[in-house]
């Protein structure tokens, strides 16, 4: 779509004749093939639907919804699950390291499967507040969430505020990162369980679940070096639901702080992108305005 679609969608609206609409509707629209849904109270209908023609029923109940799968269900600490965040604190930096950091800024190269890859810039203000800039062929989409707000923006098209399932998943997204989670090792508002091991390459990496006060996330941790080989969480995307999964490599010491800069992303066990950290900045001064909103776009609003 052109830029200025949606800002010319009512004026282009507003062109189309009854007559257009006729023709259109004669061409694609076949009576004889209709068919009309109704849906309420059968008792309190004034007389059987069936006087009107034939019925077709049909359940509309809600199913209820399969067992929760084990893994997504929040369990207790225990001392080894404990040990185990400690270890992945002590190889991030030190919680000490970790409980300073106020606000974060990372560059990276991000690239859809098969897709160049592009430039992303993340800038984060914990606990609660992250702003996204990236390029795509329109100009640079801007995405922000904080509990105060959560919108996009593009040249050309203005800002819109982003709906609430959205920005509960940007925001979730926040409260997995390794950064943050690493930061409550000892928070008793978060629970860390070990969980038996899985290979991992060569390594048999130990399982770490971790709930509580976030939604629930699986660290696969090498025993030795205390890093991050791979995490598990539940997501929600465009086409709903999804098991997401990311392998970790490439750690690197960037400020006092250690961190993966090679990101390979899963969603239902099949690849959908990769990203390298070209750049982590710590504590940098984050303007205030990074997290604020600006006017709706017209065509929004409308």
């Amino acid at each position: 779509y052109p830029p200025d679609w949606l800002d010319k969608y009512q004026a282009e609206i507003k062109k189309v004749t009854a007559a257009q609409v006729n023709a259109v509707a004669a061409k694609y629209l076949h009576k004889d093939q209709l068919a009309v849904l109704v849906v309420g109270n059968t008792k309190e209908f004034d007389k059987p639907l069936s006087s009107l023609g034939p019925v077709k029923e049909i359940n509309i109940t809600i199913p209820t919804p399969p067992e929760e799968k084990e893994e997504s269900k929040p369990a207790a600490s225990n001392a080894e699950g404990k040990a185990l965040a400690a270890k992945v604190a002590a190889a991030m930096g030190g919680l000490p390291k970790l409980q300073s950091i106020k606000t974060m800024h990372v560059n990276i190269s991000e690239s859809d499967s098969g897709a160049p890859p592009s430039p992303v810039d993340v800038y984060v203000a914990f606990p609660d507040s992250m702003h996204v800039e990236m390029q795509i062929p329109q100009g640079k989409l801007t995405i922000v969430a904080s509990p105060q707000a959560a919108f996009m923006s593009l040249p050309g098209m203005g800002t819109r505020s982003m709906p609430p399932a959205q920005k509960s998943e940007m925001l979730s997204q926040l409260h997995h990162d390794l950064v943050y989670v690493a930061q409550h090792a000892d928070d008793p508002g978060f629970s860390f369980a070990a969980n038996g091991t899985e290979k991992i390459g060569d390594v048999d990496a130990a399982i770490l679940d971790i709930a509580g006060a976030i939604p629930w996330v699986r660290w696969y941790i090498d025993p030795k070096s205390g890093y991050i080989l791979r995490e598990k969480y539940k997501g929600m995307g465009q086409q709903g639901p999804f098991d997401g999964e990311t392998d970790l490599a490439d750690w690197r010491n960037a400020d006092g702080l250690t961190m993966p800069y090679k990101h390979e992303n899963k969603q239902n066990g099949q690849p959908t992108s990769s990203a390298e950290f070209k750049k982590i900045e710590v504590n940098p001064q984050l303007d205030p305005k990074l997290f604020e909103k600006g006017p709706e776009s017209t065509a929004a609003q409308q």
